[in-house]
């Protein structure tokens, strides 16, 4: 009940994926909806300069005690992971938090030494 919970707005299609990839018993901590976007990429050569459209397919985020999962909407145009079984990434839940926690004590350190005129 809690994973159809955590899981609720989701599209019907990621959450098919993610009880693909879930183990039985596996608790969804929370599941985040992250919508197809395109973005606007300049690119240059020699004096030609042009934008040029990068999509981001359409994926689910989604978090439990042990591991993180991120999944790709099979019914997205610009899915690029249909031969995984649309399973972008998924690793280790410490590794998460450990690469959080190194980001914030970098923008603690960075919030130091630009409060200060002189650095540390």
């Amino acid at each position: 009940m809690a994973n159809s919970e955590m899981m609720s707005y989701l599209s019907t299609p990621l959450r098919e994926v993610a009880q693909h990839h879930l183990k039985p018993n596996e608790t969804v901590l929370t599941a985040i909806y992250a919508h197809h976007t395109v973005l606007p990429v300049l690119r240059s050569w020699w004096w030609f300069t042009w934008y040029r459209q990068v999509h981001h397919p359409t994926r689910a985020f989604v978090l439990t005690p042990a591991r993180a999962l991120i999944l790709e909407d099979p019914t997205d145009p610009a899915v690029s992971t249909a031969e995984h079984e649309y399973l972008f990434a998924c690793c280790a839940l410490g590794r998460v938090i450990f690469f959080e926690l190194r980001s914030h004590l970098l923008d603690c350190a960075l919030t130091l030494v630009m409060a200060t005129a002189t650095g540390p």
